[in-house]
């Protein structure tokens, strides 16, 4: 922990600019916390999308530990996503 906290800064400056390929679905949460902490949060995430119809970036009310708040929006959200964009093999 204590080296990926000291290499933080590096490590943001490493990916600045990547996105992701434009045939992986990639299905994003974000706190609304996170974005009155970090005003360009929402964005920089939005920034790596190189496919809005299979990525996206959703933004749900509650704080950094949000998979507790709201565990059963991501559980249906994540859900519905992979159904929609994630075949069975």
């Amino acid at each position: 922990m204590l080296t990926e906290t000291a290499s933080e800064a590096e490590n943001v400056r490493a990916i600045e600019g990547i996105v992701f390929p434009p045939t992986m679905p990639v299905m994003s949460f974000l706190a609304s916390s996170s974005l009155t902490a970090d005003p360009e949060w929402e964005s920089s995430h939005d920034a790596a999308i190189s496919n809005p119809s299979i990525q996206r970036v959703t933004v749900l009310d509650g704080h950094h530990y949000l998979f507790h708040a709201q565990a059963s929006t991501i559980a249906e959200m994540t859900q519905m996503f992979l159904d929609d964009h994630v075949p069975v093999p």
